[in-house]
Parts: structure tokens; C-alpha cells; sequence
């Protein structure tokens, strides 16, 4: 399987993703597999940051009131999607 996984991944992720697994901040799909041009979710970025912070005991920034909040925003980058908009 490992063997598989790896040759799957196009050599211009392969740091990338040899770093992330090595890591422990992305594990790939339940089967193990990478496939780095798919879209990730919110969710699954809050996780891989998540344990990005947890490995390096990274302190998360805080307000005064204890969060931070955001407005999702238009792109202006050619070929963006809108935030609301998806799979």
C-alpha cells in the first residue's frame, strides 16, 4: 500500500506530502492514499491546522473576547470559486 500511495503522488508534491505524513499533520484519505490537487474541505483544513499548532506548541491567537470571527470574502483570482459555493 505505501508503495502505491507514494507513486501516486505527482513528483511536484512529493516533499510536500512525504513532509505532511512524516509529520503527522495530514495521514490522506482512510485508505492512506494522497491526492493533493482534490479540494479540501473547512473542516479539513481546521484539522491539518490544528495539528500543525498541536506538534509545534504554537499558541492560537485569541481576542479580547476569548474568538476571532471572519466574513467569508469574494476572490478576485482568475478561476476562484465563490466561498459559498462548492462541492
Amino acid at each position: 500500500m505505501a508503495s502505491q500511495m507514494w507513486s501516486m503522488v505527482p513528483a511536484r508534491y512529493y516533499d510536500a506530502v512525504t513532509w505532511a505524513k512524516q509529520s503527522g499533520v495530514m495521514s490522506g484519505y482512510g485508505d492512506g492514499m494522497f491526492h493533493p490537487d482534490d479540494p479540501i474541505t473547512r473542516e479539513q483544513l481546521a484539522a491539518m491546522l490544528h495539528r500543525f499548532i498541536e506538534k509545534y506548541g504554537l499558541k492560537p491567537v485569541t481576542t479580547p473576547a476569548g474568538t476571532i470571527s471572519w466574513t467569508d470574502q469574494t476572490s478576485d483570482l482568475p478561476g476562484a470559486k465563490s466561498p459559498q459555493t462548492g462541492t
